[in-house]
């Protein structure tokens, strides 16, 4: 039986072709911060785990998506999609994990080519764990948040972002988003 699965690369190899083909699309098409329009994004950052001080968490590191609206009055909605895997060593045992979040988030960017970001909303978390032969599985829902800072080039944003998915698992991330 061949497993198959969507890899952190070709999701990012996805999201970069998504992000190219919108870029062709909407040509010359500007983006204010007091016009509405889309965004669309791509993220890479850290996961840190705040469980067990004896458990090791490897290649902690993952990649999401970002496909958003803003009103036009720096008010935006947002979806979320975050993916990390790797390996978990621990005293009883080694194996690996796969953490994935959704989210829905109203977000706040303050006007100006350099901006602050204030977002909440609300996140549903899985997080698959394999250890020695056994599986467990962890969903959990309900509110997160994030603080963050960025700066707009034109139609691109670059962003730095640190987000509360739980109170066991938070994010850091940079990343940047098209305007359209």
């Amino acid at each position: 039986m061949q497993n198959t699965s969507i890899t952190t690369q070709s999701v990012s190899v996805l999201s970069a072709f998504m992000m190219l083909a919108l870029l062709l699309v909407s040509g010359v098409a500007s983006a204010t911060d007091d016009e509405p329009h889309f965004m669309v994004g791509e993220k890479y950052g850290r996961l840190q785990f705040n469980s067990n001080v004896n458990d090791v968490y490897d290649n902690t590191h993952g990649n999401g998506f970002l496909l958003g609206y803003d009103f036009g009055n720096q008010l935006a909605l947002q979806a979320e999609l975050l993916r990390a895997n790797g390996n978990l060593s621990s005293l009883a045992a080694n194996g690996t994990y796969d953490a994935r979040s959704e989210a829905l988030y109203l977000a706040y960017r303050s006007p100006g080519d350099l901006y602050y970001l204030v977002k909440g909303g609300y996140l549903w978390e899985h997080l698959d764990m394999n250890s020695s032969g056994a599986t467990s599985s962890n969903r959990k829902n309900g509110f997160s948040a994030g603080l963050g800072a960025g700066y707009r080039f034109g139609l691109i944003s670059l962003e730095a972002e640190y987000t509360r998915i739980d109170k066991n698992l938070n994010t850091a991330t940079l990343g940047f988003n098209f305007n359209f």
